[in-house]
């Protein structure tokens, strides 16, 4: 069982959506109540007058953006809760005695949280979406504006760029980042990953700001920000080789977690 296997990882992966059962749909109600709040909050719920689809269309603009960074702070919960449901010791054990490989385990879990989430989110937005226009041409005598709308009508007209990749390669890492994280402390790991990151980035900015400090008072080098296709090929490789390193080392820590008695530092 050494070979990665896709009907075993999809019966580990049906068995987790299972076992989440209750999470999964509380994060999805409360994504969709969300949604339809602060969708509802900007369409001028208490004028209660007739109001054009034009002007409904602005208020719906602006919740745009308080809409994405709530669920990019959802996000950031699901995603480092990627073994809360590991927290007993029986629980262990349970996964331990599943017919698949730890690679299979593993992979099950970061779809579950990064994909599964994704698919909540868009299911959540038109939920919220389609309660609010209900909600808006009853206040407003048939006004009414759609987010989801303005959203695939602005997928439709955008083409792919370098920027997408850029965007993509910077998700990655802050997942992979989240993940490792999440199988690395296992009470309150959103706290303690704040706090990791906070640290670490604070630790990699002072030496970054010491190191050009150093080059530009005691040397005779010129920092400069190296342009081109080579420059821009070394970033992608860059991100995705500190992504795959990330989630690496989730990987092994999980696998140890998979053993029976073993002594786990208890952060």
């Amino acid at each position: 069982m050494k070979k990665f296997n896709l009907n075993r990882f999809w019966q580990v992966f049906k068995r987790l959506m299972l076992v989440c059962s209750s999470t999964t749909l509380y994060t999805f109600l409360g994504l969709a109540a969300a949604t339809f709040f602060i969708l509802l909050g900007f369409t001028s719920p208490f004028t209660m007058k007739p109001m054009t689809n034009g002007e409904l269309f602005f208020g719906i603009i602006q919740a745009f953006e308080p809409i994405t960074m709530g669920f990019s702070i959802g996000y950031f919960f699901f995603v480092s809760n990627i073994i809360s449901d590991l927290q007993r010791r029986q629980d262990r054990i349970g996964e331990i005695m599943l017919p698949a490989t730890n690679l299979e385990k593993f992979i099950a879990r970061i779809l579950y949280v990064s994909i599964g989430y994704l698919v909540l989110c868009i299911a959540a937005l038109v939920v919220g979406d389609v309660l609010q226009q209900i909600v808006s041409m009853v206040i407003h005598q048939g006004g009414r504006a759609s987010l989801t709308g303005v959203i695939l009508r602005n997928i439709s007209h955008m083409e792919p760029s370098i920027s997408w990749l850029f965007s993509l390669e910077t998700m990655l890492v802050f997942n992979a980042f989240i993940v490792l994280g999440g199988v690395f402390f296992r009470k309150y790991a959103w706290i303690k990953i704040l706090i990791a990151g906070s640290v670490i980035s604070s630790l990699l900015t002072g030496l970054l700001v010491a190191v050009v400090y150093y080059i530009d008072s005691q040397t005779d080098y010129e920092i400069y920000m190296p342009k081109g296709l080579g420059a821009d090929i070394a970033g992608h490789v860059t991100l995705w080789a500190i992504a795959g390193l990330m989630y690496w080392l989730a990987y092994k820590i999980y696998a140890r977690l998979q053993v029976i008695n073993n002594r786990w530092f208890n952060v």
